[in-house]
């Protein structure tokens, strides 16, 4: 990587933070997630090797695809060892957020009771002192899981 390519890509995350301060609640647990789950299956798609695009529509976009949903993603880095044990347990974690924030329409919140508990419950939120809010530390371990799986796309694509 160049040091111009460093600079980019350390914007591009400054601008994502930016970005995701100013959303909703809702807006923030769904887009994260939405951005570590295209993050996770272009990390996959490197490691696999996915020769061609049919084989990626198949693994990720069909309708019974392998690797079709976020859950999936996830459970085969684990079994495959490609991400850490907090990495998992975080992902799965912003996972359920997500779905929360996703399918209770009203009045779900970082304040919701059950969403604040699984903020506290965030690995990557407590490394180098807790942010405070279930929002800060929510969107610290999201960013911190983007920084992660980006090097492992780094990594992958000099295989």
């Amino acid at each position: 990587m160049t040091k111009a390519q460093g600079q980019n890509e350390t914007e591009t995350l400054i601008q994502l933070a930016s970005d995701l301060d100013g959303e909703t609640d809702r807006a923030l647990g769904i887009v994260a997630s939405a951005h570590l789950e295209y993050l996770l299956q272009r990390f996959l798609s490197l490691t696999l090797k996915v020769p061609t695009l049919e084989a990626g529509k198949f693994l990720f976009e069909s309708p019974n695809a392998p690797l079709g949903s976020l859950s999936a993603k996830i459970e085969f880095a684990r079994l495959f060892q490609l991400l850490s044990g907090d990495e998992t347990y975080d992902l799965n974690l912003i996972r359920k957020i997500r779905n929360e924030f996703a399918h209770k329409l009203i009045g779900t919140s970082f304040g919701t009771q059950s969403i604040k508990n699984r903020c506290a419950e965030l690995k990557n939120a407590r490394i180098g002192g807790d942010p405070g809010t279930a929002r800060e530390r929510f969107k610290k371990a999201a960013i911190r899981l983007i920084v992660e799986i980006t090097l492992k796309i780094k990594t992958a694509e000099k295989s």
